[in-house]
């Protein structure tokens, strides 16, 4: 069962009556809001034996091999713990500081902090050998190694570590983190702005030239003085529009649109996100082109940008097409920058919607079946066709695999042969997570 709440599965239920829950992804978001998948890349890391030692409980479903870790707050702790104790043991091997870093995105802080990077000293690889190393990983994904390509690229991963010397680490250090395969990654060698005269001095980094630019003449006013005045201006006018809702939500669609926020003069100081809204691979995608992102005013030679002369004669025109026009640029403007947030809330916003993969996209060759594993197609090809599978598929080779698949999915003819159970399997088969 995927739930020991019995109020919360009746009001599934009446949700499902209701067609508010569309998909077995929705509903398992649905009995357990708080619950973390063993996919996790904390569950991956702290592991579901060492998570129930210390007293979690999982919900496992009848259905599959899926196991959930209800304590969401217990795992983060284990999480933190474990996370924190790597950092200190990576510590321990002499760098001046490790510490941990929870976010996505590991080039953020190296950035906000201005970090320099210090070049290790050992285990680099030759160009012959950094070119048979990418070969090699692309390779597993597409078509799979054979015994002596999986040890020749073992040895690469294995001697894929940056080595520093003992004085480099005495004035450097690094970040501990995980991957999205919950694996547990560093980037060490980074320099604070406290440690670089001593870097510096020690042959590692190069002194940077001081700023000899002078000071700009001032005005009648300080600058300070100017920046208080403008600030006192601008916190009068924002009293203002407290009063003028309807100027408000105006200036809020106008800001959306493609002409003010494809210019990066949008009069409302909101930087409107691009989130990738499509796959790389476009074949088997259906995209609205209402959700095309206007052009990105921050990458050269994008938008079209407004001048400052005719900033206030295009908000007119814009007022001028009336609050109709106005709220469907405010719903398409603000579904674009829509993004995964985090799988408890994308799961109710999806519930909500009632969002749906396969209303946009179908898998193909090309898009999916060729870019995951021969047992994944074969579980796939169990899933849709259940008691009705052929011998035959588990003996092909991955292509025909692949190209049995694509036919199955996409050629209408063959949909239409199949049992009425085959064919809504098919149509609402959606990849794991």
């Amino acid at each position: 069962t995927r739930s020991t709440d019995a109020k919360r599965t009746e009001d599934a239920l009446s949700a499902i009556e209701r067609n508010e829950i569309k998909s077995e992804h929705q509903l398992k978001n649905y009995l357990n809001p708080q619950a973390v998948s063993i996919t996790d890349k904390r569950a991956i890391y702290v592991g579901v034996d060492d998570y129930r030692a210390a007293g979690g409980a999982t919900v496992t479903d009848l259905f599959s091999t899926e196991v959930l870790f209800e304590d969401s707050e217990l795992l983060a702790k284990l999480y933190n713990d474990k996370l924190l104790a790597a950092a200190a043991e990576i510590q321990a091997e002499g760098w001046a500081w490790v510490e941990c870093y929870y976010k996505p995105h590991i080039w953020y802080p190296i950035q906000e902090e201005k970090l320099e990077k210090l070049k290790p000293v050992g285990n680099q690889f030759s160009e012959e050998e950094t070119k048979e190393f990418a070969q090699l990983k692309a390779k597993e994904i597409e078509e799979g190694l054979d015994d002596e390509e999986n040890a020749r690229l073992d040895y690469y991963e294995d001697q894929e570590v940056d080595i520093f010397s003992e004085q480099q680490k005495s004035v450097s250090g690094g970040y501990v983190y995980l991957n999205e395969l919950g694996e547990l990654q560093t980037s060490l060698g980074l320099v604070k702005r406290s440690h670089v005269p001593e870097a510096v001095k020690l042959g590692f980094l190069k002194e940077k030239p001081k700023d000899t630019s002078k000071a700009k003449p001032k005005g009648e006013y300080s600058q300070a003085l100017k920046d208080d005045l403008r600030r006192a201006r601008l916190g009068s006018l924002q009293k203002a529009l407290l009063e003028k809702p309807e100027l408000v939500l105006d200036l809020l669609a106008f800001s959306l649109c493609e002409k003010s926020s494809g210019s990066g003069y949008s009069p409302l100081d909101i930087k409107i996100g691009r989130p990738e809204n499509k796959p790389n691979t476009e074949t088997g995608f259906e995209f609205d082109t209402r959700l095309t992102h206007p052009a990105d005013p921050y990458s050269w030679g994008n938008g079209d940008f407004i001048t400052v002369e005719d900033k206030v004669s295009a908000f007119s025109e814009f007022q001028s097409k009336g609050q109709k026009h106005r709220d469907t640029v405010i719903t398409e403007g603000l579904a674009r920058t829509f993004w995964d947030y985090g799988k408890e809330l994308t799961g109710k916003v999806e519930c909500l919607s009632g969002a749906n993969l396969r209303s946009v996209w179908t898998p193909t060759s090309e898009n999916f079946f060729k870019r995951v594993s021969a047992d994944d197609l074969d579980q796939i090809y169990r899933d849709v066709m259940g008691q009705g599978a052929s011998k035959d598929f588990f003996s092909m080779k991955k292509k025909g695999k692949v190209e049995a698949l694509d036919t199955l999915f996409n050629d209408p003819e063959v949909i239409q042969a199949l049992s009425d159970d085959q064919r809504e399997k098919i149509a609402t088969w959606e990849p794991k997570k």
